[in-house]
């Protein structure tokens, strides 16, 4: 027999749905359950939220690479058509470059992303 269940500021790793906290009466175990039935121990839910995080990261790196792909493409779409004011040059280069540390950042943040080893068995 469960207690009741608790709703947590904690999203399910699986469909973005509310999770409930629910602790079994007698072994005091912790389960989340989302609104639709995914079920997660403490551990899983971590490695979830682990893989979002991860997830996260390289969409993040993926719309930046699109952002400097496209600056580059006006940059030269200006150029070509010499609609370019030495103003908006500066902008787009200093955009380019704003984008570009910014990539930097997320991947040595990818980087270092390594969450431990939870010890459950699984590696």
């Amino acid at each position: 027999m469960s207690k009741p269940s608790i709703p947590i500021k904690i999203t399910c790793p699986e469909c973005q749905g509310c999770i409930n906290l629910e602790v079994e009466e007698h072994s005091n175990l912790c389960m989340y359950r989302c609104q639709v039935g995914h079920t997660y121990s403490l551990q899983e839910i971590i490695k979830g939220k682990e893989v979002q995080v991860e997830n996260h990261f390289w969409t993040i790196i993926g719309l930046l690479e699109h952002l400097e792909t496209l600056y580059e493409q006006l940059l030269q779409e200006r150029l070509e058509a010499q609609t370019l004011s030495a103003s908006d040059r500066q902008n787009i280069h200093d955009r380019l470059a704003c984008v570009a540390r910014h990539k930097q950042i997320v991947l040595t943040l990818t980087e270092e992303n390594t969450p431990p080893p939870l010890n459950d068995g699984d590696e």
